[in-house]
Parts: C-alpha cells; structure tokens; sequence
C-alpha cells in the first residue's frame, strides 16, 4: 500500500490559475480510499475553474455539476447559475436542480439526451421538450430547495 498522503497542498501566498480538486469519501475505508487512489477513471473531472466545477462516475450513472454562469458540462446546459445532479439507472434518470445563488429566477436546463417522458415533476418544474433532448425550465426560489424530476429514457 503507497504512503499516505497529506491532506493539504501548499499553493503559496498568492496562487494565479492555480487548480486543484479533492474528492470527500465519507464513511470508506482505508482500502476502499487506496482502491479509488489507485485508480483515476473511476472518477472524471469534466471542469474545474471559477465558474464551474463538474464531475462524473459513469460506473453509477452520476453527473454533478455546480454551474456559478450559463454553461455547460457532461451533456447539462443551463442558462443561470445552477446547481444539478444526474443520475441514470437504467433505462430512468433522475435530475435534481436548485439555485444556488438565491435569486428565485428561473434557470433553463437542457440534457443531451431525448426522454420518453417526465412522469414525476414538481409544480416548479416545466418540461419544454423531450426530443431531441431534454429541456426543462426550473423556478428554484430563493431558498435554495432542491426539485427533483423522474425521466423514462428513450433509449
């Protein structure tokens, strides 16, 4: 087993451009930690830089993605800053959407990906299409909840 790492990075007085990510593992174990270190695919960093920050695990179907401007990330578009997290299980996804920065403006969010159907969505959510992609319009609030939709997939 490698030497365990320290748990800081020295990134000096006054960083330019400096970059870095860590991944939190709560409740694993020493060797599930030294598994997931041995292996960097298990994880994908999709962005990483003062207005986004994304991250995939394809072996669960997870996307997550915090969005501070329009952008987009891993197959998610949004007009406003969002916060989203997606995952598939078979031939469903679910998609969790809130607004981070409080405002209560409505954020458009597009997936790249068609959906037979949105069976299950709060009143806050609108579906605006599902061919040839997703595209929802979410009205988050401004208390930061979260609202979670239910996708049948296509394909």
């Amino acid at each position: 087993m490698p030497p365990p790492r320290p748990l800081w990075l020295d990134h000096g007085t006054d960083p330019a451009d400096a970059r870095y990510a860590h991944v939190l593992l709560p409740g694993a174990a020493r060797d599930e930690v030294a598994r997931r270190a041995e292996d960097p695919g298990w994880l994908r960093v999709l962005a990483n830089d003062a207005s986004l920050q994304a991250v995939e695990v394809p072996d669960i179907g997870l996307t997550a993605a915090a969005l501070w401007r329009p952008g987009s990330a891993g197959g998610l578009t949004v007009s406003r800053p969002a916060a989203v997290l997606l995952r598939r299980q078979g031939r469903t996804a679910t998609l969790c959407v809130s607004g981070p920065t409080r405002t209560g403006e409505s954020v458009e969010l597009e997936w790249d990906q068609p959906v037979r159907e949105v069976p299950d969505a709060p009143d806050p959510v609108e579906i605006l299409a599902t061919r040839p992609r997703l595209r929802l319009r979410v009205t988050p609030g401004e208390a930061c909840v979260t609202h979670v939709c239910e996708a049948a997939l296509s394909r």
